[in-house]
């Protein structure tokens, strides 16, 4: 079970599955296929005739990065990702979310611009890789802390440009959550009817059920405990 998530590097668009030097397991995405491969159900949407690329490893170097091979593939005109990283009862917490940018296509800055947002909200205006990274070949890194999350960790890629193309939308090659601290605690109360406890009461076989009133629905609630 991998919930709740405690440590998660994604490596978009990548070829496999690959552990750095500092013991991360990187988890490619789209998932290989496999009969013992790690379920990683994202949730991403596209802006249209959109989709990820791959470079050849070992044809190109990013300078910036301890793993410049992550940054050899990436998603194009990726505007959303819903990444889930809690069930119900594990309740809210707060994140780290690192996220990994080259621009493959841009040398001069302007083309590629846009807006990131987390959990809804706008966390960085004007994001323009190709200006970020100060030259061409480097890898650009943002660190957020403090991102609050329960079910699901959302990013959005707000892009500028009215018409997009693999030169003006957004482009991402990885993204890092790491949970910090655990904000609230949820409880999932099991589910039952009265029926049930009749079963294991004393006197209740050979009880005439048909001639009992009919059962409420079974009843669900989460109780949540807030550590202050």
């Amino acid at each position: 079970d991998m919930y709740p998530v405690k440590h998660l590097c994604i490596n978009l668009g990548g070829p496999g599955d690959r552990r750095d030097a500092k013991g991360r397991l990187w988890l490619s995405y789209p998932r290989p296929w496999g009969r013992m491969r790690i379920d990683l159900p994202l949730q991403i949407q596209l802006a249209p005739e959109m989709s990820y690329y791959r470079q050849p490893a070992e044809l190109v170097n990013y300078a910036g990065t301890d793993v410049p091979w992550v940054y050899t593939s990436g998603y194009r005109g990726l505007l959303k990702c819903t990444i889930p990283v809690a069930r119900d009862e594990d309740g809210d917490a707060l994140y780290t979310v690192r996220l990994g940018f080259v621009d493959p296509d841009n040398v001069k800055p302007g083309r590629r611009v846009f807006d990131i947002k987390l959990q809804g909200e706008v966390v960085e205006k004007g994001f323009d890789i190709a200006k970020a990274a100060g030259g061409p070949g480097r890898v650009v890194e943002r660190e957020y802390r403090g991102i609050r999350a329960g079910r699901n960790v959302v990013v959005e890629l707000v892009p500028r440009a009215s018409k997009l193309t693999s030169e003006t939308a957004p482009v991402i090659s990885s993204i890092e959550l790491v949970r910090e601290r655990v904000l609230s605690v949820g409880m999932a109360v099991p589910s039952f009817t009265l029926s049930d406890l009749d079963k294991t009461s004393p006197g209740a076989r050979g009880r005439n059920r048909s001639a009992e009133p009919r059962r409420s629905p079974a009843y669900h609630e989460e109780i949540r405990l807030d550590h202050r």
